[in-house]
């Protein structure tokens, strides 16, 4: 007699399988709703982080565009300055042209105009210098510590190498004049470089919209997201347990099979039945 003779070990080899489909259809769902419950756990905890990113983010634009108008009204006023500081360069380099001409060149050239009428006015000096002094004689009054003659003399002595020093002038206020001139030049130069920066800084401006539009939209997706979260948390388990009673309800066959089977009394063979 075989195995499959005996309808007891038949009975018993299907209430075990119903029985193990009834474990496995526990099991299933057991470990089906903790895997949900695992996998969404994680994507909140997930979705929360990106939303503390986001959040983050949104936060640092907000700082770099206050920092960056900040930084745009000091160089509006650095470019100002330069465009004043270059104007009063130039306006200073002009002067000292003009002042170096008549300093080094008009001035030198009128006393020594009047050094060469020294001479003429020594003597000049001297005849008015005895004509006072004759007039004494009918009570003028005229005795000076220096005659008229010497004090010209002197006057003129001061002023011997006078215009040769101011001549001497000539080259360094030159140089001064090119420094201004290469000063106005370089605030020019530092305008235009502010100028530069605040048209980069106009374009960040742009970016910036670009990302918080970003930011916003991204904020949008984590709401909705984790708004879905339950509901997917919901129809997953719901899933999970129809899987799982639909596999418990496959074990009725069996289970029914295996009970009918050990109730017959007295059990019936298989070769007996053929026969």
């Amino acid at each position: 007699m075989s195995f499959l003779d005996d309808d007891r070990a038949v009975a018993r080899v299907f209430l075990a399988v119903a029985a193990f489909g009834l474990a496995a259809a526990v099991f299933v769902g057991v470990v089906g709703l903790m895997v949900v419950d695992a996998v969404v756990d994680t994507g909140a905890k997930t979705l929360e982080l990106t939303a503390t990113v986001v959040d983050t983010l949104d936060d640092a634009v907000t700082v770099a565009r206050d920092t960056t108008g900040q930084v745009s009204d000091a160089l509006t006023t650095a470019a100002s300055g330069s465009a004043e500081a270059s104007l009063a360069f130039r306006q200073t380099a002009d002067l000292l042209e003009t002042s170096t001409v008549i300093l080094t060149h008009d001035v030198p050239d009128a006393i020594d105009g009047v050094l060469d009428a020294v001479p003429a006015l020594e003597r000049t000096a001297a005849i008015i210098d005895g004509a006072l002094r004759f007039l004494t004689v009918f009570g003028v009054d005229y005795d000076p510590d220096v005659p008229f003659d010497e004090a010209i003399a002197s006057v003129a002595a001061s002023m011997e190498g006078l215009p040769g020093e101011l001549r001497s002038l000539e080259a360094p206020m030159l140089s001064l004049q090119a420094s201004f001139e290469s000063f106005a030049g370089l605030a020019v130069d530092v305008g235009a470089d502010v100028r530069a920066s605040q048209a980069a800084l106009r374009s960040a401006e742009t970016v910036y919209d670009s990302i918080e539009q970003a930011t916003a939209e991204a904020a949008t997706i984590v709401a909705e997201t984790t708004d879905a979260l339950d509901s997917q948390r919901t129809l997953a388990s719901a899933a999970v347990v129809l899987a799982a009673l639909a596999l418990a309800s496959l074990q009725i066959v069996p289970a029914a099979l295996g009970a009918r089977m050990l109730r017959a009394d007295p059990p019936v063979l298989a070769y007996e039945r053929n026969a």
